[in-house]
């Protein structure tokens, strides 16, 4: 009993805080997006005040399709960029600096030899984007043919072609 009840204790203390963290980033996440969306609202206020004012040839010059299509492609990047990106991007830095100062405080030491593997950390980090960016390219017709040349030599087309993966 003498070790259970110290546990319990911090037990609880960090369900608070973990509700507590949670409840204030969704509130966070929301403003941020409230924000983002007046902020879209507003841009695409002022875009249509500027496309009024032009003269009726650049309307002539100028495909009303891809136009629309642009202007809505602009604002939700603008309002997704400030409303979730800052918001992600703040928690973020701010969770990371909250965690180096406790951790100095606490343990200097200790927080000292783990601030040496951050380098290593970025690292990886970097690495994974470029992987993932690359990815979203696709695969080139060359890396196309050159599966096609190896899942038939392998026998596995068939169960590629049942599987729907292709």
């Amino acid at each position: 009993d003498e070790i259970m009840t110290p546990v319990g204790d911090y037990a609880l203390i960090f369900l608070y805080v973990g509700l507590l963290s949670f409840l204030c980033s969704r509130v966070m996440m929301a403003s941020w997006i409230i924000i983002g969306q007046s902020t879209g609202s507003k841009i695409k206020e002022q875009y249509a005040k500027a496309l009024l004012r032009q003269e009726i040839e650049w309307f002539d010059r100028s495909n009303p399709n891809e136009l629309i299509t642009q202007i809505s492609e602009d604002c939700n990047c603008i309002q997704e960029a400030v409303g979730e990106k800052i918001g992600s991007f703040i928690m973020t830095i701010s969770t990371f600096l909250t965690g180096i100062i406790i951790g100095f405080i606490e343990g200097w030491q200790i927080s000292l030899i783990l601030l040496a593997g951050i380098p290593f950390l970025v690292a990886s980090s970097i690495f994974s984007l470029v992987i993932i960016q690359r990815s979203r390219k696709g695969l080139t017709i060359l890396q196309l043919k050159y599966l096609l040349v190896c899942l038939t030599k392998a026998g596995q087309w068939n169960r590629w072609i049942h599987l729907k993966i292709w």
